[in-house]
């Protein structure tokens, strides 16, 4: 996508609508995309809000290859939004995002799930089976599940291997506004996180808030490593 270099940012599929009873984004493919832009780009974004009684299903997507050029422009591969009331679900399985390049300053966040109003009125969550490997980015912040804003969760077995860049790269983020019920990270495999170069921090998984309950066992961390002087681990 563009002859010459760009600057418009693009996005693939858009969710905005407001009290839905079910959303079904599945079985999407995005194969082998060249975009020379330093606009941002969004594969997926998952925007409304459900009803008490609302299910949402992001599963079975897949990038099998992507390259983005440009010296800036952040990436985000699927999102959800910010308006998922107490009683909805979301259920994220199944997806394998692979093969992905980008250069420049921009950040990268391949998974975000933000999904609750608040700390006591978000959705329960079921985020496991979800593939992410062969990843590299330039400069900027890596980040490659990003979770916060929920309610009892499980997410597991997931796997992150072979992630790159030269700035700060985080396999799974926990976010502070995650507040209600049990949150259990179990059986994920986190493999060969390297930050070169300069070299940036690289965390397996970073918990950042203690009000609820969570349980992180039986993970496999393999293979972090930074050649920055003051990097932590």
């Amino acid at each position: 996508m563009h002859a010459v270099a760009a600057t418009a940012s693009h996005f693939y599929i858009y969710n905005f609508a407001l009290g839905l009873s079910s959303v079904n984004i599945a079985g999407n493919t995005f194969i082998n995309l060249d975009v020379n832009t330093s606009g941002n780009i969004t594969f997926s974004t998952d925007a409304g809000g459900l009803t008490a009684t609302g299910t949402s299903s992001c599963s079975n997507n897949a990038i099998t290859g992507f390259n983005k050029t440009g010296a800036s422009g952040n990436l985000i591969g699927y999102q959800s939004g910010i308006n998922n009331v107490n009683g909805s679900s979301m259920t994220e399985t199944g997806n394998n995002f692979s093969n992905i390049t980008m250069t420049g300053t921009g950040s990268a966040i391949l998974w975000q799930n933000n999904s609750g109003v608040s700390s006591v009125n978000a959705p329960n969550r079921n985020i496991s089976g979800n593939t992410f490997s062969n990843i590299s980015v330039g400069s900027g912040a890596l980040v490659v599940m990003a979770l916060n804003t929920g309610a009892a969760t499980d997410c597991s077995s997931n796997t992150i291997s072979n992630i790159s860049g030269t700035g700060s790269i985080t396999a799974m983020d926990i976010g502070l506004v995650n507040g209600q019920g049990t949150h259990n990270y179990s059986s994920n495999t986190i493999l060969s996180l390297v930050s070169n170069g300069t070299g940036g921090d690289v965390t397996g998984i970073g918990l950042h808030s203690l009000v609820f309950t969570a349980n992180i066992n039986g993970n496999s961390i393999t293979g972090l490593s930074s050649t920055g002087d003051n990097a932590a681990l």
